[in-house]
């Protein structure tokens, strides 16, 4: 069973302490799952939530100003993330490594009408991605199966500007 926490306009860069009075009778912050936020003014993913919230395996953000996603901004999670879901503006460039991470992503979910470059690879290290939707420049499309996924990473190849450090497509 899913227990979601959302912090709607979120706009802190650590997240130090979390109220709990606000749980389901018999519940804490170690039984949310499904962590969701937005914001319009935060430029990172906050650091911490792992700390507040040790099971979350599905991430959420609506980051209209966030300009990048790393490694380091999914490395907490671990390979405890399965769900993935971010909705951004300002993101220019995914970088090849930034999922290295979190290799049991199994849903991935992309909005960034800005994006202009996928490094090649970005993808290949998650192998068990059997759903993925992309909505930006390029292409706006969604598979939810294994192969539809790889096809769909295909054409993303050959329909988007994708560069990396070792070929550009």
């Amino acid at each position: 069973e899913v227990y979601k926490c959302l912090v709607e306009n979120m706009d802190v860069k650590f997240i130090t302490s979390v109220n709990e009075e606000n749980h389901l009778r018999g519940l804490s912050n170690a039984n949310i799952t499904y962590f969701e936020a937005t914001s319009e003014t935060l430029k990172f993913i906050p650091k911490g939530i792992i700390n507040k919230f040790p099971n979350v395996n599905a991430l959420k953000f609506n980051f209209e100003k966030l300009a990048e996603l790393s490694e380091s901004d999914l490395k907490p999670f671990g390979t405890n993330l399965n769900f993935l879901w971010i909705s951004v503006s300002a993101i220019e460039t995914l970088k090849q490594n930034v999922f290295n991470s979190t290799p049991y992503i199994n849903q991935l979910f992309l909005s960034a009408p800005n994006l202009m470059n996928i490094e090649y690879g970005a993808f290949d290290r998650l192998p068990y991605l059997n759903k993925l939707a992309f909505q930006f420049h390029c292409i706006n499309e969604d598979a939810t199966t294994k192969n539809d996924v790889l096809r769909l990473i295909d054409s993303i190849r050959t329909r988007c500007y994708v560069k990396g450090p070792y070929t550009q497509i």
